[in-house]
C-alpha cells in the first residue's frame, strides 16, 4: 500500500464504508507523489494547536488568540509509565511468593547493560540486596510496580533519572520516606526501569495512589525530568515521531488527533 493510501483510509469517515463504487480520495494537490502528502499533512498539523498541544490545546487557547502565533509540533519528551497494583495473598509466608519470584525475575542475568546483571538501587544506595528489602513488605496488604520507559531512554543515565522522579512522586503523595527500589534493563530496543514501591507509609498506614495519579500524574512527572534534562526534540525527530505513528498498525494518538481536526464529513 503507499503511503498516500494509506492516509485516505486513515482519514476516511470512521464507522461508515464507501458506498459501492465510490472511493475515498485525496484532493488532486496531494496526489502529486507521496514525500508531497507528508509535507502538506505535517504542515497543516503544525500549524493545528489541537494537534500540537493535545490535551493542553484549551488551556492555552486564550494565548494563542493574543499572540496570533500558530503553536508548533509537539516537541516535548514523552515517556510511557506501566502500572500494577499487586495484592498479596495468602497467609504467612506464602504472602510474599509472587513479590519474591518477581524480583528473581527482574534481577535475571542478561537484563543489565551488555548483557550483565541488574542491579538494584533505591533512594540513597546503589547495589541493594532486593530480597532482604522486600521480605519486610510481607504483611504489608499491597505493593506497586511500575514500569518507566522514555521515549529516549538510551540519551539518560536512568538511575538519577529514576531517583528525580520518585523524588517529586513521594513529595506528590505526602511521603518523602516511601520505600522503593529499582533496576534498570536494556535487553530491549527501549531501555527502561522498574520500580517497586511498598504499599506502607512510615506512620504504618497503607499507602494508597489515587488511581488519576497512577495514570496520569505519575507519568507527568517523568515527562517533567526527562524534559529537563534532555530538552526539546529537533522539528525532524518530532516530524519522525508522527510518522512513525501513521504506520502503526493500531489506534494512536496520531489517529485520535485526526479525529478531532476532522470536520462533520470526515475531513481534515
Amino acid at each position: 500500500m503507499s503511503v498516500r493510501q494509506a492516509i485516505e483510509d486513515r482519514v476516511s469517515a470512521p464507522g461508515e464504508p464507501a458506498a459501492e463504487g465510490l472511493r475515498v480520495a485525496l484532493p488532486r494537490s496531494l496526489k502529486t507523489e507521496p514525500s508531497g502528502v507528508r509535507v502538506g499533512l505535517l504542515r497543516r498539523l503544525a500549524g493545528s494547536r489541537t494537534f500540537a498541544l493535545g490535551d493542553r490545546a484549551g488551556v492555552l487557547r486564550a494565548a494563542q488568540t493574543r499572540s496570533g502565533r500558530p503553536f508548533r509540533l509537539d516537541v516535548r519528551q514523552r515517556v510511557i509509565v506501566k502500572a500494577l497494583v499487586s495484592r498479596h495473598v495468602g497467609r504467612g509466608a506464602a504472602r510474599a511468593v509472587a513479590l519474591a519470584k518477581h524480583v528473581v525475575y527482574l534481577g535475571r542475568a542478561g537484563a543489565g547493560q551488555e548483557g550483565a546483571r541488574p542491579a538494584f538501587f533505591d533512594r540513597d544506595r546503589d547495589g541493594v540486596r532486593p530480597s532482604e528489602i522486600t521480605a519486610n513488605w510481607r504483611d504489608d496488604r499491597h505493593h506497586f510496580r511500575f514500569i518507566v520507559s522514555p521515549e529516549h531512554g538510551d540519551r539518560l543515565d536512568l538511575t538519577p533519572y529514576v531517583r528525580e522522579v520518585m523524588g517529586r512522586v513521594a513529595a506528590d503523595l505526602g511521603e518523602p520516606e516511601v520505600r522503593w527500589i529499582a533496576t534498570c534493563h536494556y535487553d530491549t530496543d527501549q531501555p527502561h526501569a522498574h520500580v517497586l514501591v511498598r504499599g506502607r507509609r512510615g506512620d504504618g498506614r497503607d499507602l494508597v495512589i489515587a488511581r488519576d495519579y497512577i495514570g496520569y500524574g505519575f507519568r507527568a512527572r517523568a515527562q517533567e525530568v526527562a524534559q529537563e534534562r534532555l530538552g526539546d526534540l529537533s522539528r525532524v525527530e518530532a516530524e519522525r515521531r508522527i510518522w512513525k505513528e501513521t504506520e502503526a498498525d493500531r489506534f494512536t494518538g496520531f489517529d485520535r488527533r485526526l479525529i478531532a481536526e476532522a470536520d462533520a464529513s470526515g475531513r481534515v
